[in-house]
């Protein structure tokens, strides 16, 4: 009885221990990772909507995820949340490896972003990508957003842009109140990427015109 006692003990033992490494290394996994949420531009460029905080990211706005062989890449305009190695490798944008992912939404909508992140997804993916000024043309003539197209909210309430519905569409206005109704307008039409970059009162870059 002894030793079975004794037996029952060392194995009760045992199952502790591999419990605890176990957890450990849960916790030392979830220490090595990040987790955020973005909207899908185009293949595995994201544009970042929400972070777990981590510092490593903070400050990014872009990021390419490098997505496993035998997973496939979510659809443009969806939302998904990533797991990812806080292995940040520098490039333009700059990239890290996705350890798992969820799809919240595959049609997200429009989605709010800034001038100058707008300007950088243009820089990362012109031929993609479509920068419509919606305020009226004389306000574009007296200077625009450098490659901007004018295309006025009046105009698109009754008419749509001529562009694939898989293309990148940037909206601006002057403040940001008619590209919450232009960046509507284009989502009920079928548009899957509009970005609202809302008004440029407050950008100091170049302009034309």
């Amino acid at each position: 009885m002894k030793k079975i006692g004794r037996r029952l003990i060392l194995s009760l033992a045992f199952a502790i221990t591999l419990l605890a490494v176990c957890a450990c290394r849960a916790g030392k996994s979830v220490e090595e990772s990040i987790i955020l949420e973005g909207f899908t531009l185009s293949g595995t460029t994201t544009l970042i909507t929400w972070t777990d905080g981590s510092e490593l990211i903070e400050s990014l706005d872009l990021i390419t995820l490098l997505i496993s062989e035998d997973e496939t890449a979510p659809p443009a305009g969806s939302q998904v949340r990533y797991t990812i190695g806080r292995e940040i490798m520098e490039s333009d944008p700059p990239q890290a490896r996705v350890l798992s992912m969820e799809i919240l939404d595959e049609s997200t909508g429009p989605v709010k972003t800034s001038i100058d992140t707008a300007l950088r997804v243009r820089s990362h993916q012109p031929e993609k990508t479509i920068l419509l000024d919606v305020r009226t043309s004389e306000e574009y003539d007296s200077g625009h957003l450098p490659g901007a197209i004018s295309f006025p909210l009046s105009r698109l309430r009754s008419e749509l842009p001529p562009y694939d519905k898989n293309a990148t569409l940037i909206l601006y206005c002057k403040s940001g109140v008619r590209t919450i109704e232009a960046a509507q307008l284009l989502d009920k039409a079928g548009f899957k990427i509009v970005l609202n970059a809302g008004g440029i009162l407050s950008y100091e870059g170049e302009m034309e015109g």
